[in-house]
């Protein structure tokens, strides 16, 4: 005979597991204006888009009001509802498809979430808490911040240890008429673009961040000042030679360097270098611009 304490317990365990089976799932949002942050998916649809009315709203100028819904019942499933600017599963475009653990779901150029299952959730937060607080979410590059705490230990460094360390500061050439003719999405795609073409192309010890609006900062460790300016203009030509489209119109897109480096200005502070470097780069737009400036042609 089936003890009534153990069926109690029995059923209270399937019961509890079907709970869990309910919110099995979250979607971490890995790019967008609350990075980091998981939303709960219940079984049945969950909305998403700018409408208030979707179970999950979204401020982004390129969400349509009702984007994409999330199916979950035996399957999750990703439909797109006819947006304007289409929903994304690990990077093709679809209407309608299966989506498992650890998929990436994109919605528009600006918001990327990671379909996670409840065992994995607290860890994946907490990683993507910390690549919130170093990444600039836009082009998921450094930021600023990290930039600066690494530059202080890498300066530090190199006066220790008499290495060599060179810094190139850089900005997009004539960024806001890009803004003005185009719109700023348009703006948005040439800076996540240019990120990802120039992260191929720098080593994997360089550090490279985004310092703010359309200017980069890339930090060269082990690197002479003519070996800088040789990477400069390797990365100069290169963002000449790129295409980048927008609603088939090609965009003018070029950049104006300016490198520095301890061995030759021997700067007092971390602040110093980047304030050499700047002012290169300053004298980089008002020459002509598209073009590279070091401290030997200052």
């Amino acid at each position: 005979m089936t003890d009534h304490k153990e069926e109690r317990t029995a059923i209270t365990s399937v019961v509890e597991l079907a709970r869990v089976g309910e919110a099995a799932f979250h979607l971490v949002m890995l790019r967008g204006p609350t990075r980091g942050k998981a939303f709960k998916l219940h079984r049945g649809k969950t909305s998403i888009g700018r409408g208030k009315s979707c179970d999950i709203v979204l401020d982004g100028i390129d969400i349509s009001r009702r984007h994409t819904e999330i199916q979950f019942n035996d399957l999750v499933i990703a439909k797109d509802l006819k947006s304007t600017n289409g929903t994304y599963v690990n990077g093709k475009k679809i209407d309608t498809a299966p989506i498992a653990n650890g998929d990436l779901i994109q919605l528009g150029s600006q918001i990327v979430f990671k379909l996670t299952s409840q065992d994995d959730l607290e860890a994946e937060v907490q990683d993507d808490l910390y690549q919130s607080s170093i990444l600039d979410p836009l082009t998921l590059i450094y930021n600023r911040r990290h930039f600066m705490s690494r530059l202080e230990a890498e300066f530090h460094f190199s006066i220790r240890h008499q290495t060599d360390l060179s810094l190139i500061m850089f900005d997009i050439d004539f960024f806001k008429r890009i803004n003005d003719r185009f719109g700023h999405a348009a703006g948005d795609m040439v800076l996540r673009g240019l990120a990802d073409r120039l992260s191929s192309a720098i080593r994997r010890e360089d550090i490279f961040c985004r310092w703010g609006g359309e200017e980069f900062a890339i930090l060269l460790r082990n690197l002479k000042l003519v070996e800088a300016r040789q990477q400069a203009e390797r990365l100069r030509e290169m963002v000449e030679s790129t295409t980048f489209t927008w609603e088939n119109q090609r965009l003018p897109v070029t950049i104006s360097l300016g490198a520095a480096s301890m061995s030759i200005s021997k700067p007092k502070t971390p602040h110093e270098l980047v304030a050499i470097a700047d002012a290169r780069l300053y004298a980089a737009k008002t020459s002509g611009r598209n073009r590279v400036i070091d401290e030997e042609d200052a």
